[in-house]
């Protein structure tokens, strides 16, 4: 039951880590994240994580507006292959990563020692061009089934907000809801080092499409599991500027634009401003990022 709700923070399996200049699942940048900050217009700026290396390895992302909160990485010869999620001290849940050589084979999230999704990479040379997603559902552990939709809903809402954006996160779940145990699939092409559009597919139906346009500068995510406002943000090596996502889902056919400005310090932004319509009115937030001096 509470691991629902846990399990959704586990997903830092989209927080952490995606590949290095020869293997995937070593993330060693070029300037280290301490701290990241956000704001939503005519309110405070609250701190929403803190970054813990051990020199070059990321070993732990507490969670100060989430009491008791915290992601623990562990390695084996500096290469990522387990993240565990504790809550008040308490483990809540883990995933695993499985290589093949150099590349990402696939990923598996456990709660009670209980596969609940698993995830298989799809590469096309070194590039990732599709994550095959299939999420399992343990029903008989609730009492009600109602219950079990929320908490699950939840946690994978949570979890998926690391992949696709908070965006559009619970359209996503609601969409993987429908049918348990049932496969659905994200799709990537490139212009260069930079992802251009990105999809979600099941059985021949496409549930929303986004395009992405870029700056010249460097992201400080890339090859590294941390996806935030879009999907494309790991995979790409320059920093958004706008996105147009496009839901193709419902009968009538949405769409929505993401507007991204930066403000940099040398080469990495400290200050990202999103902004976009919903019903005519524009709405904005910021996200902060501090680095390790």
């Amino acid at each position: 039951m509470k691991k629902y709700f846990v399990l959704s923070t586990v997903i830092m399996v989209f927080a952490i880590f995606l590949n290095a200049c020869d293997k995937e699942g070593i993330y060693n940048p070029k300037e280290k994240i301490k701290a990241i900050y956000l704001q939503y217009e005519d309110e405070k700026k609250i701190q929403t994580e803190e970054w813990t290396w051990q020199d070059n390895l990321l070993t732990k992302i507490t969670y100060p507006n989430e009491d008791g909160v915290n992601t623990v990485f562990n390695y084996d010869n500096k290469r990522l292959v387990k993240i565990i999620e504790y809550d008040e001290g308490i483990e809540e849940g883990y995933m695993t990563f499985t290589y093949d050589k150099a590349l990402l084979l696939k990923v598996e999230m456990f709660s009670d020692d209980e596969l609940e999704m698993k995830i298989d990479i799809t590469h096309d040379k070194k590039k990732i061009t599709k994550m095959t997603m299939t999420s399992y559902d343990n029903e008989d552990e609730y009492e009600s089934a109602s219950y079990k939709s929320i908490q699950r809903s939840d946690m994978l809402s949570r979890m998926m907000r690391f992949v696709v954006g908070k965006e559009r996160s619970q359209k996503i779940v609601k969409i993987m809801q429908r049918k348990s145990n049932q496969t659905y699939s994200m799709e990537f092409t490139y212009d260069g080092d930079n992802v251009v559009t990105e999809k979600m597919i099941s059985e021949g139906v496409t549930y929303y499409n986004s395009t992405y346009t870029y700056d010249d500068k460097l992201n400080p995510f890339y090859d590294c599991w941390y996806f935030g406002e879009s999907g494309a943000l790991a995979l790409s090596k320059n920093n958004v500027t706008k996105e147009t996502y496009t839901s193709t889902d419902d009968e009538d056919i949405s769409t929505m634009t993401y507007n991204l400005s930066y403000v940099y310090d040398g080469k990495f932004p400290i200050e990202i401003k999103t902004s976009y319509k919903y019903f005519d009115e524009t709405y904005s937030y910021t996200t902060f990022y501090e680095y390790i001096k």
